[in-house]
């Protein structure tokens, strides 16, 4: 059985109409714990003309939940970017676009989007909201 793929979808506050989706990549699902309520890490910059989406990487065979990614997609639709990570809280984009920060507990990695490359790392003692 073969299933469809998911996809994040933008609604038009206007209308309700889908404007564009983002689709995702075969073999994930959403995944991260923004804040207030447990939401997908999911956050945009439109002066970017980037998205952040956390998903959690899975085996079709076994079905068993692998790493988390971190993917930038481009507001066309196309993927710019993939970050491996063990676990994510939120994600967001520098207005330039040059660099995404990614929280998790009490961490926040800085990565420049262009290579994925990590350039900094920033602990805090308190899980960052």
């Amino acid at each position: 059985v073969e299933s469809c793929p998911m996809s994040i979808a933008f609604i038009s506050t206007d209308d309700g109409r889908t404007v564009r989706s983002f689709p995702l990549t075969p073999n994930t699902t959403v995944y991260g714990r923004s804040l207030p309520l447990g939401e997908p890490a999911f956050r945009c910059s439109a002066a970017a003309g980037l998205c952040a989406l956390g998903v959690d990487a899975w085996d079709p065979v076994t079905m068993l939940a692998g790493d988390a990614i971190v993917q930038i997609w481009r507001m066309d639709g196309t993927l710019a970017q993939s970050i491996p990570d063990v676990g994510l809280d939120d994600v967001s984009i520098s207005p330039d676009g040059r660099f995404i920060a990614i929280s998790t507990d009490g961490d926040v990695r800085v990565h420049r989007i262009s290579d994925g490359a990590r350039v900094a790392t920033r602990h805090y003692s308190q899980p960052v909201l």
